[in-house]
């Protein structure tokens, strides 16, 4: 055995997170199987991606021990709405130049660099032999707040994925084309999976009406919704799929049943409602025999297949990489030294060489009347200098474009131009329909901004738009 590889924790907290609700249950893994303890679940008075994450943490661990619960390691599922995904056909190339293609779609598909997403990516293989990978990806500024909270709740996360593809392969373990619908009070989401892969993510805050505790299922816009996202399925899958499982509280189910049903038919799919498993303290196997709460999925899931299929987590600098890092940092002490030694040298030199400067005071005397010739130039360029703006009415625009796009980044604007010093051209991406009209809004409530039109926009999810609009310094909007 090596000495070096981690031992398998046999006990973790599940924790999920969905805007201010927080979820919790603890797993132990014995001889008979998983034992479950009590789940918890109640809303934050903070928000995790608004609010300090010292009070967050407190907050969060005042909750754990209300109801008792001291485990500190911690598998955590983000929120859905969160990530971004897109799905790319792989080509047929050696696989040492597949992760520089992924990267490529990655960049070209994200409105956010590299460097600033925590991306992972799951790939499967389609009955035709065709390999496809769905890229997703999540902000690093949110996993950064929120592993700011657990830390300041005492807790040590081992695991940051989306409990949804855990509670797909806790309930529906198969390689076959599976398409699953999980809805809570607040939240439906879609997933296909195939091949031991995810082919599609999709969350559905636009189905659910009204507000929380009397929320409605709009049947026609969920048809629509499972239409769109068969039509782009590969086809091979698409044509596999012939049932909707339906997962979440009998509530919500019942009523998605009483609206969806009657319109299953017209898109081939049969519905396989599956009510709530029995956690009645008995050791549990797994796949479950129904739903489960999410972070109960979380944490069986991982305490039986530590390999998550979307990972998030930063990776943990080992001790090895730490003591590397160490010698690396007493070579670069020496090599600094010796660079300061060179500059000391190189110092010396120049003031070896300062009494040569001498001979030029005599040049300084004959240039003497010239520079005062040039200062005058100088002061009559300042004196007329009114033409030019050193205010930067450029980036006083930038400013003002900033403020009206969301803090969440549900509107991301790629690139901005600004023609004859009134007009603007914005191009970006937007998460949904209603959070670009809402981000316009704003903007046409500047007084300087006026004459907004929207000249471009594509797609349903992750729109492509383009939008322009006149400034005037004055304020004449007329909107």
């Amino acid at each position: 055995m090596n000495p070096l590889k981690k031992k398998q924790p046999t006990a973790v907290l599940g924790l999920t997170f969905e805007g201010r609700r927080l979820e919790s249950t603890v797993i132990r893994k014995g001889k008979d199987g998983l034992q479950t303890e009590p789940a918890s679940g109640r809303d934050l008075s903070l928000n995790p991606l608004k609010d300090d994450p010292i009070l967050t943490g407190r907050e969060i661990r005042k909750q754990l021990d209300e109801v008792g619960i001291q485990e500190r390691k911690c598998v955590v599922g983000v929120p859905l709405d969160w990530t971004l995904t897109h799905l790319v056909k792989l080509p047929e190339v050696a696989e040492e130049h597949l992760d520089g293609f992924i990267q490529l779609q990655a960049e070209k598909a994200f409105p956010f660099g590299l460097d600033d997403l925590s991306l992972s990516v799951s790939r499967f293989e389609t009955t035709k032999g065709d390999h496809y990978a769905l890229l997703t990806a999540v902000p690093k500024k949110h996993i950064d707040l929120l592993l700011s909270s657990l830390s300041s709740a005492g807790l040590t996360p081992l695991s940051l994925s989306l409990g949804i593809t855990a509670l797909s392969r806790t309930i529906h373990p198969s390689t076959e084309p599976t398409l699953i619908l999980f809805a809570t009070s607040t939240t439906l989401a879609l997933l296909v999976c195939a091949d031991g892969g995810i082919v599609t993510l999709r969350s559905l805050p636009d189905v659910l009406e009204g507000e929380n505790g009397s929320r409605k299922v709009n049947g026609q816009a969920l048809a629509r919704q499972l239409r769109i996202t068969l039509g782009q399925l590969p086809e091979e899958i698409h044509g596999a799929i012939r049932t909707l499982h339906l997962h979440g509280a009998p509530g919500i189910t019942s009523r998605i049943e009483q609206e969806l049903a009657p319109k299953l038919e017209a898109i081939n799919l049969a519905l396989n409602k599956m009510g709530d498993a029995h956690l009645n303290g008995a050791p549990l196997q797994l796949p479950f025999n129904g739903h489960v709460p999410t972070p109960v999925a979380l944490a069986a899931d991982f305490l039986t297949h530590p390999v998550r299929p979307l990972e998030y987590l930063p990776p943990k600098t080992s001790q090895w990489e730490h003591l590397a890092g160490k010698i690396a940092s007493r070579k670069f002490t020496v090599f600094g030294g010796a660079a300061g030694a060179l500059i000391l040298i190189t110092l010396l030199a120049f003031i070896l060489q300062g009494h040569k400067l001498s001979s030029l005071d005599s040049e300084w005397n004959d240039m003497e009347d010239t520079v005062e010739e040039l200062e005058d130039v100088q002061a009559s360029i300042r004196k007329f200098r009114g033409w030019s703006d050193p205010s930067q009415p450029n980036l006083r625009i930038l400013r003002t474009l900033t403020k009206a796009f969301p803090e969440d980044g549900s509107v991301v604007a790629k690139s901005f131009e600004l023609r004859d010093q009134n007009t603007a051209t914005c191009v970006g991406t937007a998460r949904n329909n209603q959070a670009l009209i809402a981000m316009q809004d704003r903007l046409r409530e500047i007084d300087q901004v006026s004459d907004l039109k929207t000249e471009n926009l594509r797609g349903r999810e992750n729109i492509q738009f383009t939008f322009t609009f006149k400034w005037s310094e004055g304020g004449n909007n007329g909107n």
